[in-house]
């Protein structure tokens, strides 16, 4: 599995790492601090989950998930 961790504060992201440490299921975790690289990053790295912070200093990360195109767009589970 492939991992993207979005937040500005670089604690946050530090603990998401730390949470995930000792799976065996995580192939590669990459990092972004803005909205902008983390467009670019879910276009390019194409991650199967994404931990996404909301309030960003560039944006929201609702503006991140509306700037994907649809086949970069998560599926979202709805019941």
């Amino acid at each position: 599995m492939k991992i993207l961790i979005v937040d500005d504060e670089i604690l946050a992201r530090n603990r998401i790492k730390t949470l995930l440490k000792g799976r065996n299921d995580i192939e590669q975790v990459k990092e972004s601090q803005s909205g902008e690289a983390a467009i670019l990053l879910v276009q390019e790295f194409k991650p199967d989950l994404v931990f996404l912070d909301i309030d960003l200093k560039d944006m929201t990360g609702f503006d991140v998930l509306d700037s994907l195109k649809d086949e970069h767009k998560p599926i979202l589970n709805q019941k």
